[in-house]
Order: structure tokens, then sequence, then C-alpha cells
């Protein structure tokens, strides 16, 4: 019997635009969610604890409407992210993917790039992407998946389809990252690749050290970002909602409790609950929306916040979003902020 071959994880190189638009906007039906950096502290905080080292890059053009600016300073820092200078950011991600021996997280498949780029062509067998599932406790869980096994993201507006956060999907657990499993060869390179000196570099640079000490300092980045949200008049939705399922999964658990029960509980601690409640909530949306959900007694933030989406769609939105037939995205990237050929021309010359 051969003794099995020596294996390295592969460095995750995470396409930091995508992951915004997807992690923000769910499947599209979710649009008044924003974009907001604080994504990137869910995922290096995920990839970090799977023991996977993590490098995300961002066009530097590209986060003018993003939230939370300071959380890119933050990972800068830590040397985990990286703006790119130009708005080719999917050459800078499959070139520095295919040196360091990594795999791609990005719901992006280079269709446009990968066949001039003869160079990093097998990178496109090391592309998955993020899931944000959460479970029946109402935490979110982020996992990193197979971008095959999922459909693609659609372009119209169909209340049929709900938000990849709101429903309880299959969650994927660090079983899933072993180096056994057949179907995992993007996450680790095995002795005899052609790549696996330059994945076994990469690694060497990733120490157990260094581990702890990148995750402390997202943890403490993610405590600074809660403080100063409690102070903050005005957050972004995307921002609360992270915050209180992923970081602090445990701040409203007791007060939708409270009001899962409401029959069983005193007028008093109904009120106390809801306050709270709208504390968070009315940083986001408007007062008078969440007052009217939370008229309903959710049980959870997922359902709070699903509600608050279909309250706000009903005021503001009423007739949906209708596809537009003529409308042609020249990007590759389903998620790409350029769409028609003006919004090119104003996106490279970075104009509004």
């Amino acid at each position: 019997m051969n003794p099995p071959r020596q294996c390295v994880k592969r460095c995750a190189v995470v396409d930091g635009m995508n992951l915004l638009h997807t992690a923000s906007r769910g499947a599209k039906t979710d649009r008044f969610f924003e974009l907001d950096a604080i994504i990137f502290l869910a995922a290096a905080k995920e990839m970090l604890r799977n023991d996977f080292d993590v490098r995300i890059f961002v066009p530097i053009k590209s986060t003018r409407c993003v939230k939370n600016k300071q959380i890119f300073q933050d990972l800068e820092k830590l040397g985990i992210f990286e703006f790119t200078q130009s708005n080719y950011d999917d050459v800078v991600i499959l070139q520095y993917a295919a040196a360091a021996g990594g795999f791609v997280v990005s719901r992006d498949k280079f269709r446009d790039i990968l066949p001039r780029m003869n160079m990093v062509n097998h990178v496109k067998d090391r592309c998955c992407h993020f899931t944000f599932v959460t479970e029946k406790d109402s935490e979110l869980e982020v996992s990193v998946v197979d971008k095959e096994a999922k459909s693609e993201p659609k372009d119209e507006w169909d209340d049929s389809v709900e938000n990849p956060c709101q429903e309880p999907l299959t969650v994927i657990t660090e079983a899933m990252f072993d180096p056994k499993m057949d179907n995992l060869h993007m996450f680790y390179s095995h002795e005899g690749d052609f790549d696996f000196s330059s994945a076994q570099n990469t690694r060497g640079f990733f120490t157990e050290t260094r581990r702890s000490e990148l995750l402390d300092a997202v943890e403490r980045a993610f405590e600074k970002l809660y403080n100063s949200a409690r102070r903050w008049k005005s957050l972004s939705l995307t921002t609360v909602v992270y915050l209180m399922t992923y970081f602090r999964s445990d701040e409203l658990k007791n007060d939708f409790a409270v009001l899962e029960n409401a029959h069983m509980r005193s007028a008093h601690q109904v009120l106390n609950a809801k306050q709270n409640i709208k504390f968070w909530f009315s940083k986001a949306l408007n007062g008078d929306v969440v007052e009217t959900v939370l008229e309903q007694n959710p049980t959870s933030v997922q359902e709070m916040w699903k509600q608050c989406n279909e309250e706000m769609k009903r005021r503001y939105c009423p007739t949906g979003r209708k596809k537009d037939l003529k409308h042609v995205n020249p990007y590759d990237d389903p998620y790409h902020p350029a769409a028609t050929s003006l919004e090119i021309a104003l996106y490279e010359l970075d104009l509004e």
C-alpha cells in the first residue's frame, strides 16, 4: 500500500468586489442591503478559522459606495488585503492564484479573461464561492462551496427567489475541507502536483502563530466596529444583520424569544424586547417600517429583516424591477459595477 502523499492547504484568493455584491445582495431580491466591508471580516475569519491563508483583492475605484471603509485599512495592515490600481482586478486575482498555487473565491467564471491567459488557465478548476447561510439557531454561517453546485444568480426581480441568508441551507462543515476527499483538490495541493512547490512556499509564511495573530486582529476589528455601531445613529442594513447574526448572535436572541412567546410574557417585557430590537434596526431603516414589522412579532433576526425587506418593497417599489431584455452585461462578471457601454466609459474614467 502506497503511503499517503504530502499535501498543503492552498491560499484563498478572494475576488473582493464580487464577494461584496454576492453577500450584500444575496439573490438580488434583497435590494435594500448595501455594499459593506464587514463582509470581508466574516470571510477572512472563516478562512482563518479553517486554517486557510487568505488574500482579498479589490479595485480601488470600486470602493466609493462601500460602507465601513476603515475595514480596508485594518485588513491591509494585516497583509491579507490589497487594492488593485486598475479595473482589471480579475487579471491580478488569477495571476496571484496561479503564482501562489491558490484557489479563487468568486462567482465570476472569468470566461472573458481565461482564453487570453493560457498561463493561468488551470486556475479555472479551482474556483469556488462563499455562501452565507443560516441554521435553526438563527446564527449566520459562512462557508465555501463548489460554485458549479450552485445556480447562477438571477437578473430579474423574482419574489419567489429568497435571499440565501433567509432560508436554512446545507451548511458546509469543516469536514468538507478533509484533504482525503477527491472533490476538494481545489483546496489542497498534493505532492506531485505541478504547482506543489508554489503552494508550499506560500504556505510556509502562514505559521500557526501568524494564524492566531490574524484571527485575534480580525476579532478586534469586529469588536471595534460593534462598539462604534452602538454609538452611530446611522448604519447599513448589512452591518446590522451581520453584527447581530454573525458576530454577536446572542445580542437579540433573548428579545426575539420574548416576542415568540409574547402571550406568556408581560407587556413590560414585550415592550423592552421591541425597544432593544428597534435600537439596532432603526439605525438602518425608517423607524415607521421597523415599528410596523415589530407589530407582527418576528421571532428571529432573519425573519425581522425579511419582513422589513418586504415592507420596504411594498412601500417604495410596488411594481418590482422588470427585466430589460435589451440589457446585456458586457462583462462576464454578473456583479461588475459597469453594465452598459456608457457606464463602462464613466467607470474607466472614474466619473459618476
